[in-house]
């Protein structure tokens, strides 16, 4: 979807953006937290995205809430 390119790339101009600000800073990590509240799952596919794009250069950890609780649950 349009939107959601647009907004892959516009939160990636923004960590190119301020990611080395934050390492001047001393900061020993970032968050990047995304919500999906349609049922689409665009949250995740951004999560992974985002992620990919960003790991070889800065050490990247996902963590997706729900899948985490539910394999913390699993027997």
């Amino acid at each position: 979807q349009p939107e959601v390119v647009q907004m892959e790339q516009q939160i990636s101009d923004f960590l190119l953006h301020w990611m080395p600000h934050m390492l001047r800073d001393h900061r020993s990590y970032v968050t990047v937290a995304l919500g999906c509240t349609g049922g689409q799952h665009r949250s995740v596919y951004l999560a992974e995205r985002l992620a990919q794009a960003f790991r070889a250069e800065w050490s990247t950890r996902v963590r997706h809430r729900e899948l985490d609780a539910w394999l913390r649950a699993a027997p």
